[in-house]
């Protein structure tokens, strides 16, 4: 367990590296296609960069923070905490006494523990969110249209806000009818969006802690509206009605 903690501690580190030069030099930019190249390859590379072993002639504060936290993980630092117990008093005459117990609880364990919670709850409420999809798709009635083979359309009753996964797409009985709302959600499909966002899930579950992941996941679902609204246009549709 002490190699997987230090592992997630350097994959949390190499992400915020990498996502902070994003955002320095390309966040802003409207570059929608290499920006979602590029947060592809922060993901991956923050998965492989911990494997590797790279030395400097100087520490760096990067480096230096890095060994700190596996020192802390690796001496497994610990508290001392008084539990106070009294004995069981025999006559009214007897005074009470206490008498002082140390209990040893190791900080490392409390990390884990805290850890493991955490990512109990946030794959926990994914795999939710996947048998809900899944339940959408063997409730209800789906469509097969002959003109986009690639996808099966799911007419969800009540159904707010229409949305796509991996080759489906759920639309409630309006929206169906709309050509624009199935062309947009037809593009995602195309562009093969549901893979990314399936990375980022795994990557956010597992680092649930950093706030970078939230983020760069949401610049991830913002990238994937742009190029889905890109293409619909390109299709010629008008931009004023489709906005």
């Amino acid at each position: 367990m002490t190699t997987f903690l230090i592992f997630i501690i350097r994959w949390a580190v190499s992400l915020t590296l990498l996502y902070s030069l994003y955002g320095v030099f390309l966040r802003r930019e409207t570059f929608h296609s290499l920006n979602r190249i590029v947060l592809l390859i922060i993901l991956t590379g923050s998965i492989i960069l911990p494997f590797f072993h790279i030395e400097t002639k100087q520490e760096t504060a990067l480096s230096m923070g890095i060994r700190k936290a596996e020192s802390f993980v690796n001496e497994e630092q610990r508290t001392v905490i008084l539990l106070p117990i009294g004995k069981t008093m025999v006559t009214d005459k007897t005074p009470l006494h206490i008498e002082q117990r140390t209990i040893t609880i190791s900080w490392i364990r409390l990390i884990v523990l805290l850890y493991l919670g955490g990512l109990s709850y946030f794959w926990l409420r994914y795999f939710r969110t996947l048998y809900i999809l899944t339940r959408m798709i063997i409730c209800n009635k789906r469509l097969q249209i002959s003109e986009i083979p690639d996808a099966t359309i799911v007419i969800k009753t009540g159904l707010h806000t229409p949305c796509s996964w991996m080759n489906w797409i759920f639309l409630n009985h309006q929206d169906a009818k709309n050509p624009t709302i199935l062309a947009h959600e037809l593009a995602h499909i195309r562009l093969r969006h549901s893979w990314d966002m399936l990375f980022c899930e795994i990557t956010c579950n597992m680092l649930w802690f950093l706030p970078f992941t939230w983020l760069l996941r949401k610049d991830m679902k913002d990238i994937h509206e742009y190029q889905a609204d890109q293409r619909v246009i390109r299709q010629g549709f008008d931009e004023y009605g489709y906005q």
